[in-house]
């Protein structure tokens, strides 16, 4: 979700993966170990880190990598696959910009042996009913959750979609095919104080496991114009069938207001990355304590991290992993006025490549940056790679 819009609005396949091929997400894992403090990276642009305190922190300073990965597009997902020569292919799902700048707009995928060349030419158009779609790309689909616990001797996926009603599941027992299940899985929580009450609509939203077992639904509500629009927790301890509500406020960033006093600043559309130890980090995004103003030199969104040990309970990685500035403009040549959506993985070699959108200017000067303007305001794909 990118809120401003300025805001438009795995099962990775890795073959010598674990039975926790898929959820656990063993090809997008975070390496964590005590930090140095921040630090700056060489190669192909600004090296961007971080200290973290409290339990082990984030170890890696992730490396802007040169140029777009895809242009005009916005919201990625991604996964890494090996094939049977052992060749890598890095998938990476995105929003169509090129015809809907604004609004919604199709999904397509394109695939990549090193995850930074694309050919967008190629992109393939993601939508269901997936008619065409081939099905290892459907298979490394990162939004099929393998399940913790097997069913009926077998693995299952899981597909989680917010609807009116409520969070309804569909089920796999191949992570390619899937049925829809009878029932609401999660119904809003719309009671309690204002940053627990969800009033009715539900966001982005993602799930991950606990070492222990259970599957965590977290989810983005309150989306309202005076609203928290935070992060709030649901559990389920029937391999993702039911969940029942948890907390609220997870994220400890309900205190955080703008200048008006209104809610605002949340940290918001975590994506989890899952360590092989069962540890929990998640990705994610701070946007609206100001919307970006490219007429006026202005830009916002910046990238955090946090982490937990139990998969419930998260700890805020001390300063920012990307934010806009880092993007200077004798490496890029644009401006960048807006992050938004970061996604992780973990590519074969053993690093780790952050895709995330960015809203890009072309131009220097500010009044060239309007939408419609000389600048070429757009968004594009741009990436970060961190070696552990």
């Amino acid at each position: 979700m990118n809120r401003a819009r300025w805001k438009l609005l795995t099962k990775p396949l890795v073959l010598f993966c674990s039975a926790f091929l898929g959820f656990w997400g063993c090809s997008n894992s975070i390496e964590s170990a005590p930090s140095s403090g921040s630090g700056s990276g060489s190669g192909g642009g600004a090296g961007v880190g971080g200290s973290g305190s409290g339990a082990a922190a984030l170890a890696m300073t992730f490396v802007l990598d040169e140029g777009i990965r895809v242009d005009h597009a916005s919201n990625a997902w991604a996964s890494v696959a090996e094939d049977g020569d052992g060749s890598q292919q890095v998938y990476l799902w995105f929003q169509d910009r090129e015809g809907a700048a604004v609004g919604p707009a199709e999904h397509r995928v394109v695939v990549s042996s090193d995850g930074l060349v694309f050919d967008r030419a190629s992109a393939i158009t993601y939508n269901a009913p997936y008619n065409g779609v081939d099905d290892a790309i459907r298979l490394n689909d990162p939004r099929h959750k393998r399940m913790p616990e097997e069913e009926n001797d077998g693995p299952v996926w899981r597909k989680f979609d917010a609807t009116p009603d409520g969070v309804k599941t569909s089920f796999s027992t191949d992570g390619i095919n899937f049925t829809a299940a009878d029932g609401i899985a999660y119904g809003y929580h719309n009671e309690g104080r204002g940053y627990e009450n969800d009033r009715d609509k539900i966001g982005y939203n993602d799930v991950h496991p606990t070492p222990d077992g259970r599957v965590v639904f977290t989810y983005i509500a309150d989306m309202q114009a005076d609203g928290y629009n935070n992060v709030r927790m649901a559990i389920s301890t029937d391999n993702g069938k039911s969940f029942v509500w948890e907390k609220a406020n997870v994220l400890d960033d309900a205190k955080l207001v703008d200048a008006g006093g209104h809610p605002a600043c949340a940290y918001v559309d975590p994506k989890p990355t899952v360590l092989p130890d069962g540890r929990i980090w998640y990705f994610l995004m701070t946007q609206d304590c100001a919307p970006p103003s490219p007429s006026q030199g202005l830009s916002t969104g910046y990238i955090h991290s946090f982490q937990s040990d139990d998969g419930v309970a998260f700890t805020h990685d001390e300063g920012v992993r990307l934010q806009p500035s880092d993007f200077e403009w004798e490496t890029f040549g644009f401006v960048v006025y807006s992050l938004n959506d970061p996604t992780v993985v973990r590519l074969l070699d053993g690093r780790y490549r952050m895709f995330v959108t960015a809203r890009i200017c072309e131009s220097q000067e500010p009044a060239d940056c309007e939408i419609d303007g000389p600048g070429n305001n757009h968004e594009v794909l741009v990436s970060a790679t961190a070696t552990p």
